[in-house]
């Protein structure tokens, strides 16, 4: 039960928003990420904290961006250094690209981030040996149980049979479990991901989905990860309604939101104490 916190007596399941900060569709400048972080910084305000990962070249160009989202108290966790496909090159360098990431961001924030997100999803292996080396706490970059991908699908396919719950991997197979000290935090999916133009198209697509994530999440025992993007309030013509239908949706049904990092925390600590019960009972 290490992904369920517990209250008053009985298991409540958690919920964390997560918003990828990077340049707007088709757009080479920074271009309005600023006011598309404001949009979403004002919706959240009222409601929940969250987990915005932002890319290193933000944090470098225009660091007030992630310092805003810090000072209104939410986690800014690492998205690579530019949106690049990080799987398309060597472990050497990612390694190279995903440090220069973590100390622009460490500079803008003042600590070292604690999460890290791929662009477009496209992590493989050497992302996580790279993640492990710079002693990253947790990656949430496999998106299991999903076809529906853009773009060049196939090369996510990798993840359809990932777990759908936290693990710790192998370090050989990102998506098998194993001994790696990074743990992963899959991003929640049923067929589509748990955010797709469809969804911000239709309240009636977004409600449905977030109640059979909230439905499996308790059956299974596993958190939900929610996933948006900076420039999602253009997309939706900055009409969040449907946003605010998931969160009433989710809390209805009593869900309790967190950030990553506290997720992960939690699970590590879950975990170091369930191992160590363990070797007191083999001692």
């Amino acid at each position: 039960m290490h992904e369920l916190s517990l209250e008053c007596g009985r298991a409540v399941l958690e919920a964390s928003f997560t918003i990828d900060v990077e340049r707007r569709m088709n757009v080479c400048n920074f271009e309005g990420i600023y006011s598309d972080v404001c949009k979403l910084l004002d919706f959240l305000r009222p409601r929940c904290r969250a987990t915005f990962f932002v890319t290193g070249e933000i944090a470098d160009k225009q660091p007030w961006i992630p310092q805003v989202i810090k000072n209104d108290g939410h986690e800014v966790a690492c998205h690579g250094l530019h949106h690049e496909r990080l799987d398309t090159y060597s472990l050497g360098e990612q390694l190279r690209r995903i440090e220069q990431a973590t100390r622009f961001l460490e500079k803008a924030i003042s600590h070292r981030p604690l999460g890290f997100r791929a662009p477009e999803n496209r992590a493989n292996t050497d992302t996580l040996l790279a993640l492990e080396q710079l002693q990253y706490v947790y990656d949430s970059s496999v998106l299991p149980g999903t076809l529906f991908l853009r773009p060049e699908p196939h090369k996510k396919w990798r993840f359809i049979l990932a777990p759908q719950e936290p693990y710790f991997p192998s370090r050989a197979q990102l998506t098998r479990r194993g001994d790696c000290r990074v743990l992963e935090l899959p991003c929640s999916s049923f067929i589509l991901p748990f955010a797709s133009k469809l969804t911000m198209r239709s309240t009636f697509v977004s409600d449905s989905l977030a109640a059979i994530l909230v439905h499996r999440g308790r059956r299974r025992q596993i958190p939900i990860t929610y996933c948006l993007h900076s420039y999602d309030s253009l997309l939706s013509f900055g009409d969040l309604s449907w946003l605010e239908r998931v969160v009433q949706t989710l809390r209805r049904l009593g869900v309790s939101f967190t950030t990553m990092s506290d997720l992960a925390l939690a699970i590590r600590r879950r975990h170091s104490f369930r191992d160590s019960e363990e070797d007191g009972k083999v001692a």
